[in-house]
């Protein structure tokens, strides 16, 4: 399942876990190297998406149903590198899609 808010796309899927102390998430961030082709820029886009993501993290968790594990891909889908505050927020818009569907 996907969900889109620009310039992040979120594919994830739900599972039971396999443990008792598997953790609620699992996350893994990507950027389409036909769009940025030097490698420091889609490094530089990933560190922001993953540093958006730990400081949601914990809210995050704290509203996932407990029995339920995530598997989160984000995908970067803009044509330019975007402001840390637009990837935030996209982020957080993001995780709350998730929570609330």
């Amino acid at each position: 399942m996907s969900l889109v808010q620009y310039p992040v796309l979120l594919y994830y899927i739900t599972e039971q876990p396999f443990e008792d102390k598997a953790c609620p998430a699992q996350a893994a961030f990507t950027v389409s190297s036909k769009k940025f082709k030097r490698a420091t820029d889609r490094n530089r886009i990933k560190r922001l998406m993953r540093e958006a993501y730990r400081l949601q993290k914990r809210s995050f968790y704290q509203s996932v149903e407990k029995p339920l594990q995530y598997k989160l891909v984000f995908v970067y889908i803009g044509k330019e590198i975007e402001n840390y505050s637009r990837i935030e927020n996209s982020i957080h818009r993001i995780l709350g899609k998730l929570v609330t569907s």
